[in-house]
């Protein structure tokens, strides 16, 4: 009896098997990918400069269409999108029998650079200068027009930090900066929009500084101060220089 048993669950098995075989050889098409989506991450992936980065990913990943979904190489993958200098890091999901979908965390531009000639070239949260972008495509960030700190890996680290550190909701924050500059006796400089005046920030302490300066901009309003320059180089003071009354 245990042996008729065992015959019956072998031949069950090959049965099985052999099906299983059959089926592959026949619906063997299910298993290649044919779409791959692509999808940006972040509160800004709605702007252009995002939108033509998943267009330029998406005819990336065209390479990667039409294989065997056991055929791709995750990490090559991976690679091959982070080849694009606006690719912070990417997510690659796999779902049997033919699923691949991406999740890019694009790289945030802090500030941008304009050259004489009108291009732009945003700066990253990290310092690092990413393709140029049509004006229209480029993101609401702080500029500067000075070719010496755009080319300088230093400095651009320096500008990427002290914009990390504007605090938005107040006058100063990102979107009331209408230019960057650096000095090498003053350090960095802001110039802003509203009150229209310029901040001395100098060539560090950046944090420190800027929550004193957002005090001194606070008492400037509330009192209508027509202010000229607030320099907050000096170690237990910020000066402020208001302009002469015509």
């Amino acid at each position: 009896m245990k042996a008729s048993r065992r015959i019956f669950v072998l031949l069950f098995l090959v049965v099985m098997v052999v099906a299983g075989i059959q089926y592959f050889r026949e619906n063997h098409d299910i298993f290649k990918v044919r779409t791959i989506p692509v999808y940006v991450s972040g509160f800004q992936s709605d702007l252009p400069i995002y939108r033509d980065l998943r267009s330029r990913l998406l005819n990336r990943v065209k390479e990667f269409q039409e294989m065997y979904i056991w055929e791709i190489s995750l990490s090559q993958l991976e690679e091959t999108l982070e080849q694009d200098a606006w690719v912070q890091k990417t997510e690659v999901f796999r779902g049997l029998p033919n699923k691949l979908s991406v999740k890019i965390f694009p790289k945030e531009a802090v500030a941008l650079y304009v050259s004489p000639h009108g291009k732009v070239f945003p700066i990253a949260v990290d310092g690092s200068p990413l393709a140029s972008v049509q004006i229209t495509q480029a993101p609401d960030a702080p500029i500067t027009r000075q070719k010496s700190l755009f080319k300088d890996e230093d400095l651009r680290k320096k500008m990427a930090l002290l914009v990390s550190f504007l605090i938005e909701g107040t006058s100063i924050s990102r979107s009331n900066i209408k230019e960057i500059s650096y000095k090498k006796d003053n350090g960095f400089e802001l110039e802003l929009m509203k009150p229209q005046l310029k901040v001395v920030l100098g060539h560090g302490n950046f944090h420190k500084r800027i929550q004193r300066v957002r005090r001194v901009l606070d008492y400037i309003e509330f009192h209508k101060l027509n202010g000229r320059v607030i320099d907050s180089t000096f170690s237990k003071k910020v000066l402020v220089r208001l302009r002469k009354e015509s």
